[in-house]
């Protein structure tokens, strides 16, 4: 079992041996774990030769990623490894590399971070685009990886990866670009992707007359709600049963009623009463 150790090379060891590595692993207490420790000809890998038994520190150290060595930060990864170049794009010129290097650790060991150069220019330049050099984790794909990153919760940094299924900054679905993109706006906002847009709508974009128009009365318990009058000012009241009552009975008073049998067979006796008194005569004695 081997690791590579890959030291900055802005600090290089100051002697040709492995003396400031066996220093770090030891202040990890992995003095016994590893048999020998060799530099890779023409860069600044180091590999590292563990013992069959050191399973666990080896995982450690993977897990990590990082050790210290000389006060420099020094990445650790596997031989067999897949590196994988990711291109961070927009990135302003006030973030620093190591923001993007302290992101992309999340997810991996990231080796290298630097900016983005083109075929044709060979000077050193400000650009935009940030090319970092990383191992992923162990059982993380590429789409595991993030899409964006964030910084300050405000700028947002496009992230893309070879041959990695790309996302759409308009719908934000992975397959397919922005420019190639058919999803339509949406009928209320005019948007895209606006979930709530119909809420928003509904509440602050359409006119003032339509959103009074929509919006429910609040009608507390016990209370009716009357439409307005014609020659009113148009506005909904609420009035209560007490309100109600007198013109409930006038309405009653006023109303034509039912004639049960018993009130016919009265009525119809005192107009018997009436027509006798009438004519002269007695009415009839029981």
């Amino acid at each position: 079992m081997c690791l590579v150790l890959r030291c900055d090379p802005r600090r290089q060891p100051e002697y040709p041996d492995d003396l400031d590595f066996r220093e770090a692993l030891q202040r990890r207490g992995l003095s016994d774990l590893f048999t020998s420790i060799t530099q890779v000809p023409h860069s600044h890998d180091w590999v590292v030769k563990l013992r069959p038994f050191a399973t666990t520190a080896k995982e450690d150290l993977v897990n990590d990623g990082v050790i210290t060595v000389k006060g420099v930060h020094c990445t650790v990864f596997e031989t067999n490894a897949r590196k994988t170049k990711v291109v961070v794009h927009r990135v302003p010129f006030h973030v620093s590399d190591m923001f993007v290097w302290s992101e992309l650790q999340k997810y991996g060991v990231v080796t290298n971070v630097v900016c983005h150069k083109t075929d044709k220019d060979d000077s050193d330049y400000a650009n935009t685009i940030r090319d970092a050099y990383m191992y992923p984790k162990k059982g993380l794909s590429l789409s595991d990886l993030p899409y964006v990153l964030r910084h300050d919760t405000r700028i947002e940094f496009p992230v893309y990866i070879r041959k990695r299924p790309p996302l759409c900054f308009k719908c934000y679905n992975i397959g397919h670009l922005k420019r190639f993109c058919t999803v339509p706006p949406c009928r209320w906002c005019k948007m895209y992707c606006q979930k709530k847009c119909r809420h928003y709508v509904h509440k602050v974009a359409l006119p003032a007359s339509d959103v009074e128009e929509s919006e429910e009365v609040p009608v507390e318990p016990g209370d009716a709600q009357v439409a307005p009058a014609a020659e009113g000012d148009g506005k909904e009241r609420n009035v209560s049963h007490q309100e109600l009552a007198p013109v409930a009975e006038e309405a009653a008073a006023n109303e034509p009623h039912e004639v049960t049998p018993h009130q016919e067979t009265g009525n119809a006796s005192s107009g018997d009463l009436n027509d006798s008194s009438e004519h002269g005569e007695a009415p009839p004695s029981n």
